[in-house]
């Protein structure tokens, strides 16, 4: 898969009343699995990119990152299997690799961390 990360940026564009945003700390993913087949695997990078990165086209594809953008970048592999559940930083950057055999059902959602200690989800 490509590697991206997700990060909420609330834009207003229907003038409608909605919540604060501009208070964020951080963003978690909340990832179940119910089931997994070989590959599959979840990679996550310890490397968040930056406004300069984002800038910079030689790094980005028209979604996510171009992978040598991560050459050097250390990373973790986690495969999850039925049952597991996995929450991480989503604005790490990370991928999901190919399935090889079966399929992978998971159920995911978001968390955003507020600066009071309120927390928010949605999916």
């Amino acid at each position: 898969g490509l590697i991206h990360e997700d990060f909420l940026e609330c834009r207003n564009v229907y003038n409608q009343e909605m919540p604060d945003w501009s208070e964020s700390t951080d963003q978690l993913s909340v990832v179940i699995c119910y089931s997994n087949g070989p590959g599959g695997s979840t990679r996550i990078y310890n490397k968040s990119p930056t406004t300069e990165d984002y800038e910079n086209s030689e790094n980005r594809l028209n979604y996510g990152f171009q992978e040598k953008f991560t050459e050097n970048v250390p990373y973790v592999d986690v495969h999850l299997n039925a049952g597991d559940i996995m929450i991480f930083r989503s604005t790490l950057l990370h991928s999901v690799g190919a399935v090889r055999e079966g399929e992978r059902i998971t159920q995911q959602c978001f968390v955003n961390i507020l600066q009071s200690g309120e927390l928010r989800y949605w999916s």
